[in-house]
């Protein structure tokens, strides 16, 4: 049953209209729509062109975050450049380790079972 003033088909061209400036939050893009979410979601995963104009607003959303950080990065936000360089940097050796250590453990035994065994 159709909602009240909508049409009783949902089409992709509804959605289509309303991804853009979504960010690619499904739930704001039927919101745009009047519909509601589960019926995106369903119309996005039956229509791939759909499914590509939501992720290209998805990719146009970190586009924007990345101009963000590396604007920081050009203020001298060293918070910023750690991130980056954590991110960026491990082949360069910019990597957080952890080491676990007890002086009462004189070793560790490691046992692997595959699956079927």
């Amino acid at each position: 049953m159709a909602e009240r003033g909508r049409p009783a088909k949902w089409k992709p061209e509804h959605l289509l209209e309303a991804i853009p400036g979504s960010n690619g939050n499904i739930s704001e893009v039927a919101r745009k729509a009047g519909m509601q979410r589960m019926t995106a979601y369903k119309l996005i995963r039956e229509n791939p062109e759909l499914q590509e104009a939501l992720d290209d607003e998805r990719e146009s959303r970190v586009d924007w975050v990345e101009e963000q950080l590396v604007e920081r990065i050009r203020n001298k936000d060293t918070v910023a450049m750690i991130f980056f360089l954590k991110c960026q940097g491990k082949h360069r050796g910019w990597v957080e380790r952890q080491e676990h250590a007890n002086a009462n453990i004189s070793e560790i035994k490691i046992s692997v079972k595959r699956d079927g065994e």
